[in-house]
């Protein structure tokens, strides 16, 4: 970690990422003025955290090549394809956790028309969040749907992928990932982190109440139209 001077979360909508977002900002950028959002983004040392920088300013791309960010959050690769200069962190879930989750964010905050996850898998193209989501960002360049299961050369590419990372965080286990970052990247506050992850309230993480209803059928459903986000699961524990 000493090595790299920036820190990258890749945000897997429903994992847990506005959580992580919010909670390691501040011990990365003390001045909350040097927090920029996508609507502000700036070079340093205007921003030393930024959020979502999906830009074509050459200035802001260019920092984020040399790694001179102290910590970006991101839904997408695409402004660190380029560039190895941060540490990439990924947390995972289980994908029948992530996608009722990502259904009861839907239905119930953005007061959708959604009756069940059945029938988004009845239509001829269901929405791209119910099916290998984590795999899709993760392996931008192999996007997957559908309910095949991945082949030995896939799971052998994900395996890479994810031994690869910089570091690795189970949604399910949020208090130890959380610890286990801290000594890594912010080793002054570890000890401070480690406590507050104990009693820190999980944005996002756990399934609600309104989340979808626990169907046996659509269970099955989930974990069929999941194959390749269940391997690349098993591969991050």
């Amino acid at each position: 970690p000493a090595a790299q001077r920036c820190v990258f979360h890749l945000h897997t909508p429903k994992c847990a990422g506005t959580f992580v977002w919010r909670f390691l900002k501040g011990r990365f950028c003390a001045d909350e003025a040097r927090i920029c959002g996508r609507d502000a983004l700036r070079p340093p040392p205007a921003c030393a955290c930024v959020v979502n920088p999906i830009t074509k300013d050459e200035a802001v791309l260019g920092a984020i090549r040399r790694g001179a960010y102290a910590f970006a959050s991101s839904h997408s690769r695409a402004p660190f394809k380029s560039s190895t200069a941060c540490a990439l962190a990924v947390w995972f879930r289980e994908p029948l956790a992530r996608v009722r989750s990502h259904y009861g964010y839907f239905k119930y905050k953005k007061h959708r028309n959604l009756t069940s996850l059945a029938d988004l898998y009845k239509r001829g193209t269901p929405p791209h969040w119910v099916s290998n989501q984590q795999w899709a960002l993760l392996l931008p360049a192999k996007k997957v749907s559908g309910s095949r299961a991945p082949s030995d050369g896939e799971l052998r590419a994900a395996t890479r992928e994810v031994t690869g990372l910089a570091f690795v965080g189970l949604v399910e286990d949020m208090e130890t990932s959380l610890c286990v970052f801290a000594a890594a990247y912010l080793p002054a506050h570890a000890r401070d982190l480690c406590d507050r992850a104990t009693h820190a309230k999980r944005e996002n993480v756990a399934v609600a109440a309104r989340a979808a209803a626990d169907d046996a059928r659509e269970r099955d459903l989930v974990r069929k139209y999941n194959r390749y986000d269940a391997a690349l699961y098993d591969a991050a524990r």
